[in-house]
């Protein structure tokens, strides 16, 4: 477990970045060695692979870049023959988003969304009219908005 004030074991002399710092001072990372890793240049003792941190227990490591947490939307159904997330979430979802399944009387929709991001979005019906999510009050530019999302565990997706 890692403690604030051990964050030089684990970024040594790199630029801490807002969200290592964040779980750091919650008490919730732990250092691994990970060769790969281009954000951290930090190393420890005589070895010479850099350490990463990483939220513990929190899903397989990978680049924050493209760790995305699972969220469940959900739209109840006013007659509508279509219902689509759009947003900022994945590269083009503003133009081709995730279809929402309708079951009964509601539609829902599962969507991988950035971890430790916000995230704005709007419900696309009918493949023409653009609306706020009724469910979720917080909204920015006219968007709904998730703020700084996380999970546990989050997934790995992307390159």
């Amino acid at each position: 477990m890692l403690h604030p004030g051990d964050m030089a074991l684990c970024m040594g002399r790199g630029a801490l970045l807002p969200i290592v710092t964040a779980f750091a001072l919650a008490g919730l990372l732990a250092c691994e060695r990970d060769p790969g890793n281009a954000l951290n240049q930090g190393t420890q003792g005589s070895s010479s692979q850099p350490l990463t941190a990483m939220p513990t227990g929190s899903g397989p490591p990978c680049a924050e870049s493209v760790m995305r947490c699972t969220r469940s939307f959900v739209y109840v159904d006013r007659g509508e023959a279509s219902v689509e997330v759009r947003g900022d979430f994945r590269a083009g979802a503003w133009t081709a988003g995730v279809p929402m399944t309708k079951r009964g009387k509601t539609w829902m929709a599962e969507v991988g969304v950035p971890y430790g991001r916000d995230v704005q979005y709007k419900l696309f019906l009918d493949g023409s009219r653009w609306v706020v999510d009724p469910a979720n009050p917080a909204s920015v530019a006219g968007n709904s908005l998730l703020e700084a999302v996380t999970c546990n565990p989050h997934r790995c997706e992307g390159p």
